[in-house]
């Protein structure tokens, strides 16, 4: 073999490794992080997750898809 596709076939080797590690990360991502978010069905739930509330009578919180949640009041 030459050096030169030696050196092209690591290079190649490499790239399909960085390519394999991050496909490997978005789908621990997408798995870890994405139910989290799909799990909120209440105002409670909205509001332990970190989301922001907003200041208005009643509050009312907003995930991260855009779902709105009002407190139940009194």
């Amino acid at each position: 073999m030459h050096t030169d596709n030696k050196r092209g076939v690591a290079v190649t080797e490499i790239v399909l490794v960085v390519l394999g590690v991050v496909g490997l990360l978005a789908v621990v991502w997408l798995a870890w992080l994405r139910p989290s978010q799909a799990s909120i069905n209440t105002f409670d739930q909205c509001a332990q997750a970190g989301n922001p509330i907003q200041q208005s009578y009643p509050e009312v919180c907003v995930s991260a898809d855009g779902k709105r949640f009002t407190r139940p009041t009194e």
